[in-house]
């Protein structure tokens, strides 16, 4: 009796996946936004965010905007492509593409890296990434900003 129960159970596997009554591992894998959640968190660690990112816009004296496609957040990254003194990288995110109020902003720099700033949720919204700088004399303070993506 109980290799029929073996052979039964074996039978049914193949027909509950076709069936759909099971989650597929391509679905489960796919992650939706993670919302208001990553905001202020470290991009290397938190869902894994970092991984897939890519570059968007172009960069402003050395500032990268990063963007993650799985986690749909943002942070500025430093390549430290300017040859100048860095006050503070801000992460920036809107409501509007131009115009409009401030949702969030940080200045906090990623644990695992301090080159890389703390993501914000970039879902449905538009952010930017800033960099406050001075010239090698200290003396002239500029600060410029990626576009928003």
């Amino acid at each position: 009796m109980r290799i029929w129960q073996s052979l039964l159970a074996l039978a049914l596997v193949p027909a509950i996946c076709v069936l759909g009554l099971t989650t597929p591992a391509a679905a489960s894998a796919t992650a939706a936004p993670c919302g208001p959640v990553c905001d202020g968190q470290d991009p290397n660690t938190f869902h894994n965010c970092a991984s897939g990112a890519i570059n968007v816009l172009n960069p402003v004296a050395g500032l990268q905007l990063r963007y993650s496609p799985a986690c749909q957040t943002t942070w500025g990254k430093f390549s430290g492509d300017c040859s100048c003194q860095v006050d503070y990288f801000e992460i920036q995110s809107y409501y509007n593409k131009t115009g409009g109020a401030l949702r969030a902003s940080s200045r906090d720099r990623a644990p695992t890296n301090s080159s890389a700033t703390v993501m914000l949720d970039d879902y449905h919204l538009y952010n930017q990434v800033c960099i406050s700088y001075s010239n090698d004399d200290g003396a002239t303070h500029q600060v410029r900003c990626t576009g928003r993506y």
